[in-house]
């Protein structure tokens, strides 16, 4: 499944590119440019777009030029829709840009998206008694 990143800010592409390659591993190949011309290159290579994630806002006629099948935009309001077009909010922090992405994108046949959602068991230790090896135990 490709997702190609079109961003204008160098720092913030690069980050962002990073680290959704490495929350999906294998599993999405992530295209990352900066400017439309490279994009429109990278298509005359016959590839397919599944997500485009876009912090420049296209018009209608180039998102069929594309031929994406799903257009997210990252914008610097924190709302979910405008204009009858998916919106995320750039500027939160990585694990909630990911997550909210995630609920927007559809995912259909990827295996093995790590999210770092991690099962966790607690075992508590206590004792009434002071001084009986309570915190050594835990430790160990």
């Amino acid at each position: 499944m490709n997702l190609v990143i079109l961003e204008e800010e160098e720092d913030y592409l690069l980050g962002l590119s990073c680290y959704i390659k490495k929350k999906f591993h294998n599993s999405l190949q992530v295209n990352s440019f900066r400017s439309l011309e490279k994009v429109k290159q990278f298509l005359k290579s016959k590839r397919e777009i599944d997500i485009f994630l876009s912090g420049i806002l296209l018009s209608d006629s180039q998102e069929k030029e594309f031929g994406a099948k799903q257009y997210i935009y990252l914008g610097n309001e924190n709302i979910r829709e405008s204009n009858g077009r998916s919106m995320l909010y750039k500027y939160q922090p990585k694990d909630a840009l990911l997550k909210n992405f995630v609920t927007v994108c559809d995912f259909k046949g990827i295996a093995g998206i790590n999210l770092g959602e991690r099962k966790t068991d607690f075992i508590g230790i206590y004792s009434p008694v002071a001084r009986c090896g309570k915190t050594t135990m835990a430790l160990t």
